[in-house]
């Protein structure tokens, strides 16, 4: 995989364009760069190619160390650990800090977008205007939005609404845990890298999760059943601190700021996207996928709009401008082009 699904010829000829003077004196710096993921997985490669690049086209001046897999901290630390500038970028999950990003969680909302790609338009876009609030500390770098969640289970296949009723479902934040508890069932907070022992020893029932999620954290000859439904979503944050940007000379801003934002994000949530159809199908074979039957689906779809109305009516009541962002949300979706 190459940087941001490009070919290295296309991405080397893309980052030549942003080729300006180096300024006298001027000095390398190192930045580190921290995730909760392992390396293997596909944002994680993809941000490490990026950085690649960008330690090329500086000459060196800017070059970047990275601490993958947790190493700097726990999955829910990851963004301060970027405000306070003890890492200067971070790949984080909105959904570890429950209610600190109320609008950019609002892309988790069931049928909110019609595809991730669309998602990451649509949420990079709205970002100076919506979301800068939300990162404070950080420059937003891009945000990632995920393909619909499918449902994972071991045993035991949901195939109706009823079927949700009382199932234990570990889920990726509390937007799409709400979304379960709407649906019947009970989310419950659990650690990625501890998802399939989760379910080895029967303390969840399910997973809304990704195809990629089951194969990274080693899931595939756990669990047995896929519904794919659009249950809700996930969004990536990458951020970098804010002060070190603000510090970098400006042809080194300039090399951050052409390669990151909607091109960045559009590129990584449609390689989410390709990669979930390719995990869907090699796990063919070991994980049966499962689709509602038409009346079944028509409950479900009814049950879900009612939890997304839900959802809204409690972010206008803590203070969010729900309905306001709903409306950008929509209005931006419009001048969306594949």
């Amino acid at each position: 995989m190459t940087f941001l699904g490009m070919t290295r010829a296309g991405a080397v000829a893309a980052l030549m364009a942003l080729s300006v003077a180096v300024p006298l004196g001027a000095k390398a710096e190192e930045l580190k760069m921290t995730s909760f993921v392992p390396p293997m997985q596909l944002g994680w490669k993809h941000l490490e190619e990026w950085s690649k690049m960008i330690a090329e086209k500086s000459d060196g001046r800017l070059t970047f160390a990275h601490f993958p897999a947790g190493q700097m901290g726990p999955p829910p630390r990851r963004f301060d650990l970027v405000r306070t500038g003890a890492a200067d970028i971070g790949f984080f999950l909105h959904g570890f800090t429950p209610g600190r990003f109320p609008l950019t969680e609002m892309a988790l909302l069931p049928g909110t977008f019609e595809s991730a790609e669309q998602g990451a338009y649509v949420m990079n876009t709205l970002a100076p205007e919506w979301l800068t609030k939300e990162h404070e500390g950080t420059k937003i770098l891009a945000i990632v939005t995920l393909p619909s969640l499918s449902i994972f289970t071991p045993g035991t296949p949901i195939k109706s609404l009823a079927d949700m009723e009382g199932k234990r479902i570990r889920h990726p934040g509390a937007v799409v845990g709400d979304t379960l508890t709407n649906l019947g069932a009970v989310p419950v907070g659990v650690p990625a890298p501890e998802m399939n022992d989760a379910l080895l020893k029967g303390v969840i029932d399910g997973l809304a999760t990704a195809y990629e999620a089951v194969a990274v954290f080693n899931m595939t000859e756990t669990v047995d059943y896929a519904l794919r439904t659009r249950i809700g979503s996930g969004v990536f944050g990458v951020v970098m601190n804010q002060e070190t940007y603000d510090a970098l000379d400006d042809d080194l801003k300039a090399l951050i700021d052409e390669s990151t934002g909607v091109p960045m994000a559009r590129a990584l949530s449609k390689a989410f996207s390709e990669a979930e159809s390719t995990w869907a199908g090699k796990l063919a074979g070991q994980i049966e996928e499962l689709t509602l039957a038409p009346a079944d689906a028509e409950v479900f779809d009814a049950a879900l709009a009612a939890s997304v109305e839900k959802q809204i009516e409690a972010l206008v009541a803590s203070g969010a401008p729900a309905r306001e962002m709903r409306e950008a949300i929509a209005e931006t979706a419009k001048s969306y082009m594949p």
